[in-house]
């Protein structure tokens, strides 16, 4: 039987492209093509080649192969983040107690479960409905109660930002944000997934907050600082523990927020002529309920919307009283705690270093260890990128507390390296650029700063 010609590559272009922008605009699309991704994802785990290679994983990015660009997605609905991350943990636990049997009532959990699906929008069943068998009870409840713990902490996010959109969350709840997305990325993985549509969402919620409010979160935002799912239901009695002081932080914030657009549209109202008595009492009285909430009175915000004040011959006793409660915020200096490489300088202090790199290649270790204030770098010598035994050799011979990587090992050595680390409990850091003293500043604080941060606390 004669085989069918295969399809012109434009035709599937143009096929994919068409699916791929009616996904922007229907949800039953978008779970459509997640589901068969996820399929062919499982399908290809053990193969290579070139179609291997195209298949897109949700945590590791995207990639388009159509001409025409993805469409923008709204910011995430935590409410429904919230919604879907519970009926997912249901669904788990349910796939459990189905496959053990002998329950009562588990056909009508189901049926509830399958009608609420309807609601649920790129909530796919794949615990229920998956061409995989899912690995024994323990990974699966593990993640089950990892939803539990994102469900909670989408609710509040989604909670202290009801009101107003624009004032930042409380890094607390950042912090916890990021430890729930993390949790469930790993415990999807455990299950044989490669992603979760909730921990996009909520990934991308957090990364929009940290970006626009400029927060720094050093925790669990990257893939190589993973959060343990074991620990979901410690994390879930976190959230319900600091929900009402995390309510009261986000109400302040939200006030605060509040206060200075007050002021700004009063100022504005004066910045071409008087500032008429009535603005003038309205910024008096912004100002004495900004004390009354125990805001700072050294907020720089403020401090710069108030500069606007200066200079000017048209205020009034009480608005120049009510100012005169204020200080001016201490001024932006390059002191020791700003200045990475001092703060690196601290953190390594009285830590034993090492750089591992090829024989022959001559680093200027000498320099970085004057950089860093470190009597000197234990030179660690490997015959070859794939060198796995030297490698696991090397970091099992040192003395250090912390490995510099100024090489790109093979994927074997590489792995020798991380199995040998976490054996004796020692930290490396990656130098994409080799052993440039800059570099090593910037990747020691971005990839364990927070670790050696935890033991100089401790």
């Amino acid at each position: 039987m004669d085989r069918l010609p295969s399809p012109p590559t434009s035709a599937i272009r143009t096929l994919l492209g068409a699916c791929v922008e009616l996904a922007g605009r229907d949800p039953e699309v978008r779970d459509a093509l997640r589901a068969v991704h996820s399929w062919l994802g499982r399908q290809l785990e053990g193969t290579g080649g070139p179609l291997r290679d195209k298949v897109v994983h949700t945590a590791d990015g995207r990639r388009v192969t159509s001409e025409r660009p993805l469409p923008a997605e709204p910011l995430a609905d935590l409410v429904l983040v919230a919604r879907r991350a519970r009926w997912k943990a249901a669904a788990l636990r349910l796939a459990c107690d189905r496959r053990a049997g002998g329950e009562e009532g588990l056909e009508a959990v189901e049926a509830g479960l399958r009608e609420t699906l309807k609601g649920l929008p790129e909530c796919y069943p794949w615990m229920l409905d998956g061409p995989m068998p899912l690995p024994p009870d323990g990974p699966v409840r593990m993640a089950a109660a990892s939803y539990d713990a994102l469900a909670r902490v989408a609710e509040l996010g989604a909670e202290l930002g009801a009101d107003d959109h624009d004032a930042p969350p409380p890094t607390e709840l950042l912090y916890l944000m990021a430890e729930a997305q993390s949790a469930i990325l790993v415990a999807v993985r455990n299950l044989g997934l490669r992603g979760d549509s909730d921990q996009r969402d909520l990934f991308a919620w957090l990364k929009h907050q940290t970006t626009v409010h400029r927060i720094y979160v050093d925790r669990h935002m990257r893939l190589d600082d993973p959060a343990d799912p074991a620990g979901a239901s410690d994390l879930l009695a976190r959230a319900d523990a600091g929900a009402e002081e995390l309510g009261r932080k986000g109400q302040d914030r939200k006030e605060r927020q509040q206060l200075l657009k007050k002021l700004r549209y009063h100022l504005q109202r004066g910045a071409q002529g008087a500032l008429l008595a009535g603005d003038q009492e309205s910024i008096v009285t912004a100002l004495e309920r900004w004390k009354e909430l125990g805001l700072a009175t050294r907020d720089r915000a403020l401090s710069e919307t108030l500069a606007e004040l200066g200079g000017r011959d048209d205020l009034s006793d009480p608005l120049l009283v009510a100012l005169g409660g204020f200080e001016e915020p201490p001024a932006k200096t390059e002191d020791a705690a700003r200045d990475p490489n001092a703060e690196v300088r601290s953190l390594l202090k009285g830590q034993a270093i090492a750089g591992l790199h090829l024989a022959g290649d001559d680093p200027d270790l000498v320099g970085v260890a004057e950089h860093l204030d470190l009597e000197a770098i234990e030179s660690l010598e490997v015959g070859g990128l794939s060198a796995a035994d030297e490698v696991r050799s090397c970091v099992q011979s040192t003395s250090a507390s912390l490995i510099l990587l100024g090489i790109r090992l093979d994927q074997s050595a590489y792995e020798a390296l991380k199995e040998a680390c976490a054996e004796r409990d020692l930290l490396f850091v990656r130098l994409p650029g080799g052993y440039d003293r800059d570099q090593v500043t910037r990747q020691i604080l971005r990839q364990v700063g927070w670790r050696l941060r935890r033991g100089v606390e401790a």
